[in-house]
């Protein structure tokens, strides 16, 4: 009985770190590169502060492209990203100038980090084609006080 017992134990112990290897081994993520980074793509720094948007580096190769968004301001900001071959500061605007439109059929929306505080760092991965791109703060006024950047990607 007692073999039975502790060839049951040692079995037991197999599975539980078979396991424990799958979970350090898996996908922490959703699969959408879109919603946070991926940790496999070209990493790129950017800082947001009133009133730009500074890349580093400004360009990358095609593939996934890891942001990391700092806002050194002092009010909310985010960075919206668009593919387009319009210069950053001619996307079309709605209210006056001061928001891009989103909804436009010149650039193709590619995703964004939504609004986060002053003094805080979010990330996303997006998978970006060979092309001209577009990021840019669309809260109401900033793009027009020039928070805009072009940001290209080779193949």
């Amino acid at each position: 009985m007692k073999t039975t017992r502790g060839t049951l134990w040692s079995l037991i112990a197999v599975l539980f770190g078979a396991m424990l290897l799958l979970a350090a081994c898996g996908d922490s993520g959703d699969g959408d590169s879109s919603d946070s980074a991926s940790g496999g793509g070209t990493k790129v720094d950017v800082e947001l502060k009133e009133w730009s948007v500074t890349p580093t580096p400004d360009s990358a190769s095609a593939g996934t492209v890891d942001f990391t968004a700092r806002n050194t301001g002092t009010i909310e900001h985010e960075m919206v990203i668009v593919r387009t071959d319009l210069a950053p500061d001619a996307l079309p605007t709605i209210d006056s100038g001061n928001r891009v439109d989103e909804n436009s059929d010149e650039f193709e929306v590619i995703g964004e980090i939504a609004e986060f505080e002053a003094g805080s760092t979010e990330s996303a991965g997006f998978d970006l084609e060979p092309g001209n791109y577009v990021l840019f703060c669309n809260i109401e006024g900033h793009y027009k006080a020039g928070m805009n950047t072009g940001f290209t990607v080779s193949g």
